[in-house]
């Protein structure tokens, strides 16, 4: 817990009243989508269809221990990610760069920032969920990192 966060726990107990929920990847996910990002063709399908897929792989992302050390908003980035490639999987590199963009400027993460919690939100998709994933962290890889082998 944070500072600040701490002190504002000590005041909503000190005046009776209790204090507000730090947020989790549901909150996350509503604002981050609640401008209806995601509504036109190449943009990843329809803002509904888009929040419902995202709380979709959130929510599965719970079940694997590697996703359950990410912030709640790194989660929510990520499943944004997944769940436009999930919608319209036919992409192109410039439509995935161009994702890539708008995810920072909607979260402030880059796709790099949230490889780890693309990948482990992957692995808990349908068997097929109509894209593979490597190409992806690749073409999202953080250049400062060594590539694995």
């Amino acid at each position: 817990m944070t500072m600040e966060f701490a002190r504002l726990d000590d005041y909503f107990r000190a005046i009776g009243v209790l204090p507000p929920l730090p947020p989790t990847a549901h909150t996350s996910v509503e604002h981050f989508t609640r401008h209806g990002h995601g509504g036109g063709r190449g943009d990843g399908g329809s803002p509904l269809a888009l929040r419902r897929a995202v709380h979709l792989i959130a929510d599965a992302s719970l079940v694997d221990h590697r996703c359950l050390g990410l912030l709640p908003s790194a989660v929510a980035a990520a499943a944004i990610l997944l769940a436009r490639l999930y919608l319209e999987p036919s992409h192109g590199r410039e439509q995935l760069l161009r994702w890539g963009r708008e995810l920072e400027e909607l979260t402030g993460y880059r796709p790099a920032d949230v490889n780890g919690g693309l990948e482990c939100m992957y692995e808990t998709m349908p068997d097929d969920p109509g894209f593979l994933i490597s190409p992806l962290l690749l073409l999202f890889a953080d250049p400062s990192q060594p590539v694995e082998k």
